[in-house]
């Protein structure tokens, strides 16, 4: 299947791209969302070169979650309830006593401390999230995962919102894709299909 393939089949579809630096994962990125904004659903978005100082597994879920709160309609707290709530759960499973947490511990305090979680579940809660906030399509596009991430994110988002549409992108190559997700690597792809990933390619001849 080539992008052409990809972009006109009816079923909710994901794309996994790897290319190294310099090869234009950015800027299709950045016009896949350009597309998807024009269409009706949520866009969720990121690029790894603009996480802050928190790990970037963090900041990615930070952002999206982020986004999710300013796309919809839903009171806000109660979103972000539901992501906590989900985190609190997910510590409990993991230990039932909660060593880290104080009686006297300032609310500031307790959230940071929720907030200290694994990928899978921060992105666990992430979904949960996106469900309480009654979103039923969504486009995701995130630039500079990670393999592990990239997996959990496209699982977990496909399962809480069936009609999405998600690119992930990866300096990287991947292993073990799942098998409902279509996989370019950057070098394969060009010797076999004769498919450059360059912003040349995107811009005068976008395939989306």
């Amino acid at each position: 299947m080539d992008y052409t393939d990809w972009e006109s089949t009816c079923t909710p579809r994901a794309l996994l791209v790897s290319a190294p630096k310099g090869h234009g994962r950015q800027e299709l990125c950045r016009h896949i969302i350009d597309q998807a904004k024009e269409k009706d659903g949520i866009v969720l978005h990121f690029f790894a070169s603009s996480a802050t100082k928190l790990r970037r597994s963090t900041s990615l879920i930070h952002t999206l979650l982020h986004q999710v709160v300013c796309a919809s309609d839903r009171d806000a707290n109660s979103i972000a309830k539901a992501f906590l709530c989900r985190l609190v759960y997910s510590q409990f499973q993991r230990s039932a006593n909660l060593p880290n947490f104080r009686e006297n511990d300032s609310l500031d305090d307790t959230v940071q401390k929720i907030l200290v979680a694994s990928d899978n579940e921060l992105v666990d809660a992430l979904a949960e999230a996106i469900q309480k906030a009654g979103i039923q399509e969504l486009s995701l596009i995130v630039d500079g995962m990670s393999k592990d991430m990239a997996r959990s994110l496209f699982e977990q988002i496909r399962e809480a919102i069936p009609k999405s549409e998600v690119l992930l992108t990866s300096q990287y190559p991947f292993g073990n894709v799942p098998h409902d997700m279509t996989y370019i690597e950057h070098d394969k792809e060009r010797k076999g299909l004769h498919f450059r990933l360059s912003t040349t390619l995107v811009v005068a001849n976008p395939l989306f």
